[in-house]
């Protein structure tokens, strides 16, 4: 798994690549943890480059939704994978989190 993130004003962009599982969860909490810690408030996951999600990685994504939440931000996902989004469909995710189909719908959603 590879993280890079950069910012936008008042908002984070993080891009993940690889697979989001057991074993990656740890350093992607990490992370997303040091993301929400700084001044931006809200949050863009680009995961186009995803190409696999367990339990662990969707535990994972709903503990940045609520961190950003606590900061009364948003977190929305963008250009989810076919396998990826049918697991954030099939797991009842996508009524939890925001999913836009590109980053710059995600911004218009957050601005």
């Amino acid at each position: 798994m590879d993280i890079t993130h950069r910012a936008d004003g008042d908002i984070a962009i993080v891009t993940v690549s690889g697979k989001l599982d057991t074993t990656t969860a740890p350093e992607f909490d990490t992370r997303l943890r040091e993301v929400a810690g700084s001044a931006v408030i809200h949050c863009i996951l680009a995961l186009d480059k995803v190409d696999y999600i367990s339990s662990a990685g969707l535990r994972s994504v709903l503990m940045a939704a609520k961190q950003f939440g606590a900061k009364k931000g948003k977190l929305v996902l963008s250009g989810l994978s076919g396998a990826v989004k049918d697991v954030f469909a099939l797991s009842g995710f996508d009524r939890v989190v925001k999913i836009c189909a590109n980053e710059a719908e995600a911004q218009a959603l957050i601005r």
